[in-house]
């Protein structure tokens, strides 16, 4: 994964045989975040909720900010997700 954070500027992911999406490395790292939560959430998904285990994931980090916002929601920590843990959500 180092070599392919060094030396490549765009990723192709296919996963069995279907093309997955073209990406921008360093765009793409930025598109996953992940909150750790000061409250218990009710059922309803984050925008781009792609996990919950005490903590949420999303691929629109943004849009779940605005919700939180809105919803009067609050966070302890958040932090983009490593390169590896993206590739491994694309992948699925």
């Amino acid at each position: 994964m180092e070599d392919i954070r060094r030396l490549a500027d765009y990723l192709i992911f296919i996963n069995r045989g279907q093309m997955v999406g073209e990406f921008e490395k360093d765009k793409l790292a930025q598109q996953y975040k992940r909150f750790w939560m000061a409250e218990d959430l009710s059922a309803a998904a984050i925008p781009g909720e792609i996990e919950r285990k005490g903590l949420r994931t999303t691929n629109l980090p943004m849009e779940a900010e605005d919700y939180f916002q809105k919803e009067d929601i609050n966070w302890h920590a958040e932090e983009f997700i490593e390169l590896e843990e993206v590739v491994t959500y694309l992948l699925k």
